[in-house]
């Protein structure tokens, strides 16, 4: 009788885990070419688009998130004046070490300057001089011009927002 009241609930927690691991699993046996057709679409007569609302996205899109840190900043400083913002004081932390350790230091300075992953210009297919590498088949001692196409600094930036989410 007790069983039937661990199987369920010990179930549930190993499809939790093992559906979305197999899901992730199954998407990077179809990614290459996913990866190559997305690159192509911004891919025009030798370049890449290089149009206006891209590249004002490219240069301001991290903007938003510095704006949090530094209200964050500004938060906790506040906080050691104000009594009232005392309470909130764990939070704005929370707010800075995320983006400091998560963007900062694990995307930055761990993957993105060790990885090898030639950025799209940078390949045969798109004129470059380096072989296309899948994002899950690292290149640790690349020799080659700075290649830190994976993982994308600008999408950890926008990922850093789900820290609103919970």
């Amino acid at each position: 009788m007790l069983s039937a009241f661990i199987m369920p609930n010990s179930f549930s927690k190993t499809t939790t885990i093992f559906f979305p691991l197999l899901a992730v699993l199954l998407f990077t046996l179809w990614s290459t070419p996913i990866d190559l057709a997305v690159s192509q679409y911004f891919y025009r007569q030798g370049e890449f688009d290089s149009s206006p609302i891209t590249l004002w996205i490219y240069h301001y899109a991290i903007f938003p998130a510095w704006i949090v840190v530094g209200l964050a900043i500004c938060g906790s400083v506040a906080s050691i004046f104000l009594p009232r913002l005392k309470f909130f004081r764990p939070a704005f932390l929370y707010l800075i070490l995320v983006l400091a350790i998560g963007s900062g230091i694990f995307v930055h300075a761990i993957f993105k300057d060790h990885w090898g992953r030639p950025r799209p210009k940078q390949i045969i297919e798109f004129g470059g001089a380096q072989p296309f590498l899948p994002y899950y088949k690292p290149r640790f001692n690349h020799s080659f011009e700075p290649s830190k196409s994976f993982p994308c600094g600008h999408c950890s930036v926008g990922f850093y927002f789900l820290v609103f989410y919970g």
